[in-house]
């Protein structure tokens, strides 16, 4: 019984709170909304929800990813499901990712000690002949290249493993701000 109410209780703090609405279709993020290279591992994905809250099926809606912030994201913005359709009956749950690799495939290295945002844009649109119609779910990013093995950087550390790895919740101004001012103070560590 303790069991079956930790998994309740777990559950229900990973459950986002806000959604947007499209077609009886509801859209949550999901995952984290900072990822910090190399301790998220070196392809980790933008993630968001789709629960089918309507009382009709979802069928066929096809799914898009594309990002204002890469132009030209080659292969590393591949999708899941990969060239596949939604299909939900009521009531039911999937999870659309894409990889986020293209943010590091550009050509430009990115600075040691820095952190910069990227938007993801999934497109959700019918396939059937005839409907034009699309909804756009927008899931921004926040990368850290810390690049650093310092006291400072290593509570940041600690603070991101013990942090629920379905947190929906957006980061506030005043956290980026603090983990970025970790990065730049903290001294470098030569003794690699």
């Amino acid at each position: 019984m303790r069991t079956i109410r930790s998994f309740l209780l777990v559950l229900c703090l990973a459950i986002p709170l806000s959604a947007q609405q499209w077609n009886g279709l509801s859209f949550y993020n999901f995952g984290k909304d900072t990822l910090v290279n190399p301790l998220d591992g070196v392809n980790p994905k933008a993630k968001i929800m789709v629960v089918n809250t309507g009382l009709q099926a979802a069928r066929r809606i096809r799914v898009e990813v594309s990002s204002p912030d890469i132009p030209n994201p080659g292969g590393g913005m591949a999708i899941f499901p990969n060239g596949g359709f939604l299909y939900l009956a009521p009531g039911e749950t999937t999870f659309v990712s894409c990889w986020t690799r293209a943010v590091y495939e550009g050509g430009g290295s990115t600075p040691v000690g820095s952190y910069f945002q990227r938007r993801f844009v999934f497109r959700f649109r019918p396939d059937i002949p005839g409907d034009t119609s699309s909804f756009s779910f927008e899931r921004a990013l926040v990368f850290c290249q810390p690049g650093i093995s310092t006291p400072a950087f290593r509570a940041v550390e600690r603070e991101w493993k013990n942090r629920a790895p379905t947190q929906a919740d957006q980061p506030t101004s005043n956290q980026h701000a603090n983990w970025h001012t970790a990065f730049q103070n903290a001294p470098p560590d030569h003794a690699q």
